[in-house]
Order: C-alpha cells, then structure tokens, then sequence
C-alpha cells in the first residue's frame, strides 16, 4: 500500500466517523441535560424558599439554558418570575418541570410530560 493510497483511507475514515461521533456526542449531551433536569425537578418541592431552589438549581447543573423565561426579554432573574418552566430542549421537549412561588417560598412544583413520556 502506498502512502497516498493510505492518506486516502484515512481521510476516508475519517469522513465516516467524525459525523458519527458528532451524533453520538449530541445524543449523549442531550441525556445528560434529560437526567439532570428531571432529578431538579424531583428533588424541588412546595415548601423550599428561593434561595434553596436557587442552591438546587447549582446543584443539579441545571443553568439559565434551561430556564424559557430567560429567553424573553424584561427578565430579571427567577426570583421576580413566579411562574417558571424549566426544560431541557426549549422546542420539542419530552418533559417541563414547571415551578411557581409567591417570591418567597415555592408553591407548586409539577412534571409536565408528553403523552407516552414515562419518567423514571
């Protein structure tokens, strides 16, 4: 084998894999956002004040990317928003952890799913 012919196979390879690593990188950053917003939503319940939510929050990894009214604009932080909703992707998500607080205390904590999305 010649070493032209040997560059070639390795660029060949190379085309396959990186786009298949790329895919499985994705996939694997994608469960762990899964994971880690569904155990912040377990673990938050009525009754936590802000600063423990916020503690949860650093927790669990669970940053501003989650959060949707972070998004809009006028939004100062979570503590002048009463109603939350956290999700892991913000178009098609499989699950929102929805949270409401009266800006002291957290009120209601509820897992919003899709149909046929079973968390475990």
């Amino acid at each position: 084998m010649t070493k032209r012919t040997r560059w070639i196979l390795i660029l060949c390879a190379a085309a396959i894999l990186l786009p298949i690593l790329g895919l499985f990188s994705l996939a694997t950053w994608q469960h762990r956002r899964d994971n880690a917003l569904l155990a912040f939503c377990k673990a938050a319940h009525t009754g936590l004040s802000i600063n423990e939510l916020l503690s949860l929050e650093k927790h669990y990894g669970v940053d501003d990317s989650f959060l949707i009214q972070a998004r809009f604009t006028g939004f100062i932080d979570q503590a002048h928003s009463n109603d939350l909703e956290f999700r892991s992707q913000p178009m098609d998500p499989d699950f929102a952890c929805a949270i409401g607080h009266d800006g002291r205390l957290v009120t209601n904590v509820q897992l919003l799913t899709l149909e046929g999305f079973k968390p475990e």
